[in-house]
């Protein structure tokens, strides 16, 4: 979910181009994240979020979102009915 000088909601589904409400020539927009997506989780952030809009539609707005690494992995032991908890190396996925 994204807002437009803290109001105006858009729901985002998927990639592609978005569409705010009218805003009038001369006048300022900042855009942010309200809601970031949860399935699954993801972080977003903006690029060339605020400025002025200036005798035209404003193109240069993105936005990106990723799913961050997984932190824990969980395995289960039936031998001794127990589960080890292993941290996730993000940049290599190795176990520790």
């Amino acid at each position: 979910m994204l807002q437009n000088n803290g109001g105006n909601n858009l729901a985002i589904s998927g990639n592609g181009p978005f569409t705010f409400p009218a805003i009038a020539d001369g006048a300022e927009y900042s855009i942010t994240v309200s809601t970031s997506p949860s399935v699954p989780s993801q972080t977003c952030t903006i690029k060339n979020s605020a400025s002025t809009v200036a005798g035209a539609n404003v193109t240069g707005v993105d936005v990106t979102c990723v799913t961050p690494p997984p932190r824990f992995a969980y395995v289960a032991d039936f031998d001794d009915a127990s589960i080890a908890i292993y941290t996730v190396n993000a940049n290599t996925g190795q176990l520790r």
